[in-house]
């Protein structure tokens, strides 16, 4: 930072740079917390968190009673924009702050959006503005930098949601999220008519409205990048509560996503992995659950590129490979 700074003053006669907040950026007090430590001012607590949300709002103490939206879930987005603006500082002890205070916010109606920021850290992201001639000199990268800490939050979100799981979970299959990374497209979002059929055993045992307990890990399961997932499915297993009965129906709830976006995608004339913008190639992996059955069930998720290719043919379950060890048989010494 101060390289840009004695870089435009020497080329421009100017001590000014122009930062910029990604789509995902939304609370311009987290940039000015940040900013004042520069200065001297002590880190945020959570007490000041709580004070800093409510003035942001026009509220205070007095009235906080008429807030009409979640406030803690506010404090979370605060806490998270001043990580945001810390990594643009390069004050890593500004990181550790905003990050360790929206995991203290973690619950139902927190969870999906720290569990956004961990996944999606170019989003929320304060950059500089590679337009302004001031802005051209170093190669920093906040989001890169925010990117090693967002294996905390993701981990933190798993474990909040996991330890609430029940043993008997089953899959809500009509779990939505507005606010969970999907690895589906937008515009390839909320297609109707089923091109796969989900068999008996898999369907939700849930009314048509669940409570939170049970969508929130559904839409988790359901939304998630493949690399999330994957770790989501850990730390199940390693609480006990991924059956293998569960993990072919996550599967099968995916694939039937998947095969719905690419069927919309072939409408809007892309048919192969060279014409498919980044996001869209991605529903091109196909994936598989692993069963092995040496010592213990042990369930491993992975994929396959099979190309954006649909293939209209109803499937009853979806790819399982069960694996078994063999022992060999040793010849008795005589």
């Amino acid at each position: 930072m101060a390289n840009v700074l004695r870089s435009s003053i020497q080329e421009e006669g100017t001590n000014e740079i122009v930062a910029v907040g990604n789509e995902n950026f939304c609370m311009i007090k987290g940039f000015e917390y940040a900013l004042q430590h520069l200065y001297g001012r002590p880190l945020l607590t959570a007490e000041q968190l709580r004070l800093a949300t409510l003035s942001s709002y026009g509220y205070s103490e007095n009235n906080v009673g008429k807030i009409q939206f979640s406030l803690t879930a506010a404090m979370a987005d605060l806490a998270l924009c001043y990580a945001a603006s810390g990594a643009f500082f390069q004050q890593e002890a500004v990181i550790e702050t905003g990050i360790r205070l929206a995991i203290e916010l973690i619950e139902w109606g927190t969870v999906e959006c720290i569990l956004y920021f961990g996944v999606c850290t170019t989003r929320p992201a304060v950059t500089l503005d590679q337009t302004a001639p001031a802005n051209k000199v170093g190669e920093y990268d906040a989001a890169e930098e925010l990117q090693k800490w967002a294996p905390r939050l993701v981990n933190s979100a798993l474990q909040f949601v996991t330890k609430r799981m029940s043993k008997d979970f089953t899959l809500y299959t009509k779990a939505q999220s507005k606010t969970l990374p999907n690895r589906i497209p937008e515009s390839l979002q909320g297609v109707s008519g089923p091109v796969i059929t989900n068999p008996r055993s898999f369907a939700s045992r849930q009314g048509d409205n669940p409570n939170q307990e049970i969508e929130v890990p559904s839409a988790m399961l359901i939304y998630l990048p493949h690399k999330q997932l994957a770790e989501m499915f850990r730390v199940m297993e390693a609480q006990d509560i991924l059956s293998s009965d569960l993990a072919q129906a996550v599967v099968a709830e995916r694939e039937t996503r998947r095969l719905q976006a690419l069927r919309a995608l072939a409408k809007q004339g892309v048919k192969d992995n060279l014409s498919a913008t980044d996001e869209a190639r991605g529903l091109g992996y196909q994936e598989m659950v692993t069963i092995g059955e040496t010592q213990g069930p042990a369930i491993t998720l992975s994929r396959e590129w099979v190309g954006l290719a649909i293939v209209e043919e109803t499937v009853a379950t979806p790819r399982v490979k069960r694996v078994v060890k063999k022992h060999k048989k040793h010849k008795r010494k005589r």
